[in-house]
């Protein structure tokens, strides 16, 4: 039986969009300066939470493994 080929491309990688990320380093900037209200902070954690969320599965996909 024929086996599906196997792709050595490597996976698209999953990132924040330009604008997600000129965001996240004005709110770091901000952060660094000790001048974030407190939204601001929850957006930045937000943030920093989407990022570690897009990593791990930037790294799941490249393992090849399945959710």
């Amino acid at each position: 039986m024929d086996q599906p080929e196997q792709s050595n491309a490597d996976p698209p990688a999953l990132r924040a969009s330009t604008a997600l990320q000129n965001r996240f380093d004005m709110l770091l900037d901000k952060r660094k300066a000790g001048t974030l209200s407190a939204e601001e902070m929850h957006e930045y954690e937000a943030i920093c939470d989407l990022d570690k969320a897009l990593s791990w599965l930037n790294r799941l996909a490249r393992s090849g493994q399945s959710c």
